[in-house]
């Protein structure tokens, strides 16, 4: 299970009105880094999230140590799987 892929984000392009990057489809990706610097945070969703749309995504919290979090939310079949690990 899972929305995201490094395929679904190759040829996005960045919007710098909304600071994320947006693909021909509506998906869009983001990444955020923490605040304290140890990581980072990957958002993506499967449709435009412009006025709160419905829609699928998957989020992933990765820290600088290699530690991983996953969660994947499937609106469509109203489930959401995670998983963790290192990279």
């Amino acid at each position: 299970m899972g929305f995201f892929s490094f395929d679904a984000i190759k040829d996005m392009e960045y919007d710098t009105d909304r600071e994320r990057y947006v693909g021909a489809d509506g998906s869009e990706f983001k990444t955020t880094p923490y605040s304290n610097g140890t990581g980072y945070k990957w958002d993506y969703y499967d449709q435009s999230t412009y006025g709160n749309a419905p829609h699928n995504s998957t989020h992933m919290q990765v820290g600088l140590d290699g530690r991983y979090d996953r969660v994947d939310n499937d609106r469509d079949n109203d489930r959401r799987y995670t998983s963790s690990g290192w990279f």
